[in-house]
């Protein structure tokens, strides 16, 4: 099974619970995908094919090269739709679950994967 969804919708969590139900194997795909100091690691594509060669798995359906792979072998790909205010507005000012490796620079993360890649929208 396979879960996507916007940032904060709980992919990792409803992947790993169900996994818990089904008594299957649970893989983070971000842990696949990053190796030291936040970089990406060269073996990715190959542990995604591992992965899904097996018989029982959840993980989340992240990152376009790994994308193809998991939908082709997923009995079941689940779409998380929530609405904006459920998912980012509650996460504003909390405490990041973001992995610690990843280094900040004042208040926004320093990638190139950082920057709005659209204009900014008003919401009010």
């Amino acid at each position: 099974m396979a879960v996507a969804g916007v940032s904060g919708a709980g992919k990792t969590t409803l992947a790993g619970r169900v996994a818990d139900v089904v008594r299957g194997r649970h893989v983070e795909i971000d842990g696949l995908y990053h190796g030291a100091d936040w970089t990406p690691r060269a073996s990715f594509v190959d542990d995604v094919r591992e992965l899904v060669a097996g018989d029982s798995w959840t993980t989340e359906l992240r990152y376009r090269i790994a994308r193809p792979l998991l939908a082709e072998r997923a009995d079941l790909v689940v779409w998380l739709d929530l609405p904006f205010w459920t998912t980012v507005l509650p996460r504003a000012g909390a405490p990041s679950d973001v992995d610690s490796g990843v280094r900040c620079c004042g208040t926004a993360m320093s990638s190139p994967r950082c920057a709005p890649s659209s204009p900014t929208v008003s919401m009010s």
